[in-house]
């Protein structure tokens, strides 16, 4: 009668066991699923950032040439309007 008390205990405590185990398994499964989608929405980030740091620096190169050719085109004409040479 002794032995079966013990291995009903014994099973009772491999049943709560088992189900805590079980509902950890289930919350891993959750936090793992989260971390993937943070992972991959990260990397959609990354590639956002990246096409905008081209986006600039494209804009940067126009401004940039832009600027050199409005220079230019001052210096064609000695009396006009321009940074180096204002008319007040």
């Amino acid at each position: 009668m002794g032995n079966n008390n013990i291995l009903y205990f014994l099973a009772v405590l491999a049943l709560i066991c088992s189900c805590f185990l079980y509902k950890e398994r289930l919350k891993n499964d959750r936090l793992y699923k989260i971390c993937q989608d943070q992972d991959d929405t990260i990397q959609l980030q990354l590639e956002a950032i990246s096409s905008q740091r081209s986006y600039i620096s494209k804009l940067k190169d126009h401004y940039n040439n832009n600027l050199i050719y409005n220079r230019n085109s001052y210096d064609d004409y000695p009396f006009s309007r321009s940074p180096e040479n204002p008319i007040h």
